[in-house]
């Protein structure tokens, strides 16, 4: 009986090990995801391409400024709002070295992807 139920916490101990080991690599991937992402878009925005930027996004998209493009907290809505607004704003943001928050990592859920940048 004791026999079992060691096994049954070392079952559970190697199964948690397994699942945060898998959250963790998954994790690594979603950042280095990210991280692509990020990389075209600060290329794209510090040349000015507002179609390569505008290409980052999918379709369905949203871009939440919280005071950094807009002065305001404001939420676009598909990529013609998002290209009108990079329009607006682009040359007098000129923003740079796009990353993750120091600190953050990107999670993936349902496959969506979020992080803090």
């Amino acid at each position: 009986q004791s026999q079992q139920h060691k096994y049954g916490i070392d079952l559970i101990l190697i199964r948690s090990v397994c699942e945060t080991f898998c959250r963790t690599m998954l994790d690594a991937s979603s950042d280095t995801e990210i991280s692509n992402v990020l990389g075209a878009l600060d290329k794209a925005l510090s040349s000015g391409d507002l179609a390569a930027a505008v290409n980052q996004f999918q379709d369905d998209c949203y871009w939440r400024d919280l005071v950094s493009f807009t002065w305001n907290i404001k939420t676009m809505e598909g990529k013609d709002a998002i290209r009108d607004m990079l329009n607006a704003q682009l040359s007098s943001v000129a923003p740079s070295n796009w990353r993750i928050a120091e600190g953050e990592s990107a999670t993936e859920d349902s496959g969506i992807i979020t992080t803090w940048i």
